[in-house]
């Protein structure tokens, strides 16, 4: 295990609550490395073999977060075939105990909507937002809604199979269903609703024309008593949802377009308070602002180059925006290495690159499924899902999640030894600015004049 550190050499200003202008380096300066933190799920099929693919972490309460983890069928011809999410809570980066793992949606038989076939669904990943217990507004005031939350899925389905019989069927033939489902954490016990399965129009968005075809990747952020979510509606355009708590529990109210192209949208609020946006298009990385709450967005730049592969913006605990997604031109398969782009300091541009994971260099070659019909045989290490929590020692933690698989899973192949959900930590410069702040008091250490060193002896613990 080593960590690998890039140093920025961005200089930002940041106004802290005594209201002094200080002057911190800030950015990414390191990430952990190590072994998958999650394998295979505990509660499944006896006959099926389900691996743990990546996931989004969610703040629970002050000091203990939770992973909402996606599982992958494995030993199936059927690309992209998901089976469920589990929530793994944690308060610490020395890993994840997946005997604890509480399963929050999983594969049902039922009938085809459009084409009335027997079917099984798939349920793919879950994103959403959770607002933390003990979540302060305005200052010292608890958040109404403090302990509830949303998460929002799509489930697709595939024809039911018997035995060994896989029909020929690809993700382009599914008939695919948005279902939002409602949390709430006690402290104790987390519990996830019965999940509310749309119609093929979508999600309304409240007495709108608006209605949300899909979620985007990245988990909701608080704007005072509601929560600002990235999706895709039915018309094409990609945009940022305002959620508001009512009788329903979390629902959409309002929607603001940012761009008509794309899909997989993430949101970021920036250290100013701005509201930074991408979303998956194209081979570059595309960065809209918003200073007046997300009324209005100006793209910023458009920058770079990559595969067209998930790309996903995230904010280290320095609140450094940075993209996840893989390198092009690297010679190899096209998902082998997955690194981090940082955004600079003017938000007009990037900083160099760190990479997360090189599959050839960690792995070697990845076993071929022996398909000429698939794509390029390599490792597939992406959808690299950032967040910041706060955790038992009273820090703020840049957590950074992927999966790691052989191209050839994809096509029915074993597992590899290196299958799995990697947890890693990001590590950034400046001081920790807070997604949330709580009613209770926090710890002098995280005070905004403390400004966090390099990285340099900090290591995974498995």
């Amino acid at each position: 295990m080593k960590i690998r550190i890039f140093f920025t050499r961005c200089v930002l200003f940041v106004k802290v609550v005594l209201g002094l202008a200080v002057s911190v380096k800030a950015g990414v300066n390191g990430v952990t490395g190590g072994t998958y933190d999650l394998r295979t799920p505990v509660n499944h099929p006896p006959a099926d073999t389900w691996y743990y693919n990546s996931g989004i972490a969610i703040q629970l309460d002050s000091t203990t977060a939770g992973l909402l983890a996606d599982i992958r069928r494995n030993g199936t011809p059927w690309y992209d075939y998901e089976a469920g999410i589990d929530l793994v809570m944690f308060d610490s980066m020395s890993g994840l105990n997946g005997a604890t793992a509480i399963p929050i949606s999983r594969p049902t038989l039922e009938t085809n909507p459009e084409t009335g076939q027997e079917s099984l669904t798939s349920v793919y990943p879950m994103y959403g937002g959770f607002v933390p217990r003990g979540a302060a507004v305005a200052g010292d005031q608890l958040h109404s809604h403090a302990g509830t939350g949303f998460g929002m899925k799509m489930v697709g389905f595939y024809p039911a199979v018997s035995g060994d019989d896989w029909p020929s069927f690809r993700p382009g033939d599914c008939v695919f269903r948005l279902e939002l489902q409602q949390f709430t954490y006690d402290g104790n016990q987390f519990t996830a609703g019965d999940p509310v399965r749309m119609s093929a129009d979508g999600l309304r968005v409240g007495e709108t024309d608006w209605y949300i075809d899909m979620p985007g990747f990245s988990p909701a952020i608080p704007d005072g008593e509601d929560l600002l979510f990235p999706v895709l509606c039915t018309n094409g355009d990609n945009g940022v949802a305002r959620f508001e708590h009512g009788v329903d529990g979390w629902q959409p109210v309002s929607f603001v377009p940012v761009t008509s192209d794309g899909s997989e949208a993430s949101l970021i609020r920036d250290v100013d308070g701005s509201l930074l946006f991408s979303r998956r298009n194209g081979t570059s990385y595309q960065l809209w602002r918003s200073t007046d709450g997300g009324d209005s967005w100006n793209l910023q730049f458009d920058a770079g180059e990559r595969l067209a592969t998930p790309v996903i913006l995230s904010r280290a605990a320095d609140g450094t925006p940075y993209f996840s997604g893989n390198p092009a031109d690297t010679g190899q398969p096209a998902r082998n290495t997955l690194e981090i782009t940082p955004v600079n300091l003017d938000r007009d541009g990037l900083c160099e690159p760190l990479t997360i994971l090189d599959g050839y260099a960690a792995y070697g070659a990845s076993p071929d499924s022996g398909d000429p019909d698939s794509n390029p045989d390599g490792w597939y290490i992406d959808h690299g899902y950032g967040n910041t929590v706060r955790l038992a020692d009273g820090q703020w933690h840049g957590v950074f999640v992927h999966r790691v698989l052989a191209q050839a899973e994809q096509d029915g192949e074993p597992a590899t030894p290196y299958t799995g959900l990697y947890m890693e930590e990001v590590f950034s410069t400046g001081p920790q600015v807070p997604l949330w702040t709580f009613v209770a008091p926090e710890p002098a250490s995280l005070s905004l004049l403390a400004v966090g060193g390099p990285a340099l002896l900090r290591r995974k613990r498995r």
